[in-house]
């Protein structure tokens, strides 16, 4: 059984409540997207396509975000276990298209070398390790990510470039 991350002694807890309890409900599809909420809010931001800067992401937020899907996901979703798979792939700071394809295709974001639309993303805890948190528009947008300039709508950058360990 898994224990509520989230305290009352956090000033940020109501950003979090809602994730939390997606999270223990093991609604992996509604977690990702109130987390593109949260780091859109935490951003300042409207969307996710207006950050310019990873540094706009407070890390207190992504390592709170990384901490409940590694709570709830008995360590097999979140920003460390894809930062994890990322590094391990060989996957470095700066944006690479084959090994964010690669990184892809190990969590089954991609396939056919195409990427999965999030609709039919695997939402239970068969899916690979990494699979989640996922960004509904991966692949989605015709527009390169506005921190490297890659495919990854930011997602890339926050797991080669912020601390989770």
């Amino acid at each position: 059984m898994t224990t509520t991350v989230i305290t009352s002694q956090n000033p940020q807890t109501q950003l979090f409540e809602t994730l939390e309890k997606l999270l223990q409900a093991c609604n992996w599809r509604e977690a990702s997207l109130e987390t593109e909420t949260i780091l859109t809010k935490a951003a300042g931001r409207e969307n996710l396509q207006q950050v310019t800067d990873v540094a706009e992401f407070p890390v207190k937020v992504l390592q709170t975000i990384d901490k409940l899907w590694v709570n709830y996901s008995q360590g097999r979703f979140g920003f460390s276990p894809q930062q994890r798979i990322y590094r391990n792939l060989g996957g470095k700071k700066e944006y690479e298209e084959s090994s964010w394809k690669t990184f892809c295709e190990k969590i089954c974001w991609r396939k056919n070398n195409t990427y999965v639309p999030f609709e039919q993303m695997q939402f239970n805890l068969a899916a690979p390790v990494g699979h989640f948190p996922a960004i509904s528009s991966l692949g989605t947008n015709s527009q390169p990510c506005t921190v490297c300039g890659g495919e990854c709508v930011q997602l890339r950058c926050i797991i080669s470039t912020i601390d989770f360990q």
